[in-house]
């Protein structure tokens, strides 16, 4: 009789063998490998949105807020200031650091740099271009930008006109 149950159990070939299982778990592993690089880059991808949409509120914040800086620092904003005297001086002003927590998870620091170019020096009615840049760093995989020293940055301009 046992002798009949391993003769039965060499002549039944319905499963697997030991090489279609590797290969079946071969062909899983590239697809689920697939699909997590496409979630990491899904992953990286939003957090350079997060980024940069946070530059671009500080810009803004710049430009018409208040910002206070790493140190404590309160930075008005450049709308505020009458464009005639030398409270809104010339030039490149020093650049100050601003930080932002995100959700405790993240602490990213950002460079703010600030230049006044006076447009219309010779007249009684003052024209005076506002930029700010404002640049952070990602994960350091290209060189920083000049203005900032930061691997990303974004501008905004605006041009004011004292009034007559």
């Amino acid at each position: 009789m046992i002798r009949q149950i391993i003769s039965a159990l060499r002549n039944n070939r319905k499963g697997f063998t030991l090489v279609e299982m590797m290969i079946a778990m071969v062909i899983i592993m590239v697809g689920l490998l697939g699909l997590v690089q496409a979630a990491l880059l899904t992953i990286d991808s939003n957090m350079k949105n997060l980024l940069r949409d946070e530059a671009v509120r500080i810009s803004e914040q710049a430009l018409t807020g208040e910002l206070i800086d790493t140190s404590g620092t309160k930075h008005e904003g450049l709308k505020n200031l009458p464009v005639g005297n030398d409270t809104l001086p010339n030039g490149t002003w020093p650049s100050f650091i601003v930080a932002r927590d995100f959700g405790g998870a993240l602490n990213k620091q950002y460079t703010v740099s600030i230049t006044v170019i006076d447009l219309t020096p010779d007249t009684s009615q003052k024209t005076k271009r506002l930029q700010v840049v404002v640049g952070w760093d990602h994960k350091k995989e290209t060189p920083p930008k000049p203005e900032t020293g930061r691997e990303f940055q974004h501008s905004i301009t605006s041009i004011v006109v004292s009034a007559l």
